[in-house]
This record gives structure tokens, C-alpha cells and sequence, in this order.
């Protein structure tokens, strides 16, 4: 595209082009999301900023179903689903 050209002058298509190559570049270098596991109940609930009784509160109402798996007394999380199952469900 030619750097010398006015903003007012463009065309619909030439900022759609402008607009989807600058996107494209944006994540092609944005690294991707690295999985945050952390096990134990306190240690979750410290990671998450809460309290362990509103973590358990969590999990038996079902917030935090894919991001928390246990299996016996061992609890692992995933931080990310988490943070981001707070997300979709409080906004």
C-alpha cells in the first residue's frame, strides 16, 4: 500500500485489506496461550485469588467443571479455563 496516500482517500476494500493484514501480523507473534496447572486446593484457590471454601463452592455449582479435574483427593487446574470460565459466566 502506498504510505503517501491520505486516510480520507481510501477505499472501503483498501481498509479491509489494511485492517486484515495488520490483524494477521498481530497473531502470528503473539505467542500461544501456555497451560497454567496448578494442583492442590489451597494453591488453586491462591492462583484464582479466592478462598478455599469459595473454590469448593465453585466446583459444586459447576463454574470451574473444565477447568478443575480431581481424581481421589489429588485436584489439578488448569488456570486459564479458569480464568476464563470467570469470565464467560460474571460478564
Amino acid at each position: 500500500m502506498d504510505t503517501e496516500r491520505r486516510l480520507i482517500d481510501l477505499t472501503a476494500g483498501d481498509l479491509y485489506t489494511l485492517v486484515c493484514t495488520a490483524v494477521s501480523e498481530i497473531t502470528r507473534q503473539s505467542p500461544a496461550q501456555q497451560t497454567a496447572i496448578v494442583s492442590g486446593r489451597k494453591n488453586i484457590a491462591a492462583a484464582l485469588g479466592i478462598s478455599v471454601d469459595k473454590l469448593d463452592q465453585l466446583i459444586r455449582d459447576g463454574y470451574l467443571a473444565g477447568a478443575v479435574k480431581q481424581n481421589g483427593r489429588t485436584m489439578i487446574c488448569d488456570i486459564n479455563k479458569a480464568f476464563a470460565a470467570f469470565g464467560d459466566e460474571w460478564h
